[in-house]
């Protein structure tokens, strides 16, 4: 078993503005995590030695930010995000090998005048993990890749028509797919792709009856739908002695209505006339 962990990590932030409107960061680091020797005799029988829990296992780490902002036009701005990290598991024989991390992001909005703003984004991530084991002693250890990529699309805006009238709109669009391989004893084997979907649709309205009071109506659609080899076409003929007979992937559909009454105790609550 471990007995101790230390953590140490160092990082360095520089900004560069060449012009005035534009602003750049750019942060990079590296951590390192040290265990104590394991103790493998305080190991219940059937646990392997080689494996360390993922949270205490030693683990070298680096990781890259990169992010901009420009103030195109006193009412466009454009703003972007990027990041790498990379985690590595040198001294663990099986089990985690290493997780790897890619994200960026855009994001566009736009601000006419004070009672109107819209926005646009777009954004992807991937992750990435290695794994490796063994099914018993004598046996050909084997490795596990999985590699799973998301999208998002996301408009919306906001915008105030009256004093009192707030009215919201926000769409969002997120796909994924996952990818597993796994190589034994020198083969390699590609198992069938699962991928899911997010549709999501929202539309917020509020009204200020008074400068203590506030009705809120909200509606959200959402169509949400996934495909899972694992569980396609599972029966009690294909695995008769599973528990969840019938389980399928998470298909959904939501439509959601709700209206809420705030009222902020301590504010003038005097009605005025209505606008």
């Amino acid at each position: 078993m471990v007995t101790w962990t230390q953590n140490a990590e160092s990082w360095g932030r520089g900004t560069i503005t060449p012009i005035a409107p534009l602003s750049i960061m750019l942060k990079i680091g590296n951590g390192l995590r040290k265990a104590s020797s394991f103790d493998a005799e305080a190991l219940p029988a059937e646990e392997n030695p080689l494996v360390r829990a993922y949270d205490y296992a030693p683990r070298d780490r680096v990781f890259y930010t990169l992010t901009g902002a420009w103030t195109v036009t006193p009412t466009l701005t454009w703003s972007v995000e990027g990041s790498i990290a990379k985690d590595d598991y040198r001294s663990s024989p099986l089990g985690l090998q290493s997780v790897h991390e890619q994200r960026g992001s855009t994001n566009l909005t736009w601000t006419p005048r004070d009672t109107l703003s819209t926005y646009l984004g777009v954004g992807y991530e991937r992750l990435f993990n290695l794994q490796s084991g063994f099914d018993g002693v004598g046996t050909t250890p084997w490795l596990a890749a999985d590699s799973e990529r998301s999208w998002n699309l996301s408009a919306g805006g906001r915008w105030v028509p009256r004093e009192r009238w707030t009215l919201s709109l926000d769409y969002l669009m997120a796909p994924s797919y996952d990818n597993t391989d796994t190589t034994s004893g020198g083969s390699q084997q590609a198992f069938p792709q699962n991928w899911s979907k997010l549709d999501s649709t929202r539309l917020d309205l509020a009204y200020r009856w008074t400068s203590a009071m506030q009705v809120h109506f909200r509606y959200v659609r959402e169509t949400y739908s996934s495909n899972d080899w694992a569980l396609e076409g599972v029966g009690p003929s294909t695995v008769p002695n599973l528990l969840a007979l019938g389980i399928q992937p998470f298909r959904d559909n939501v439509n959601l209505f709700a209206l809420t009454v705030r009222y902020q105790f301590g504010r003038d609550s005097t009605p005025r006339a209505a606008q």
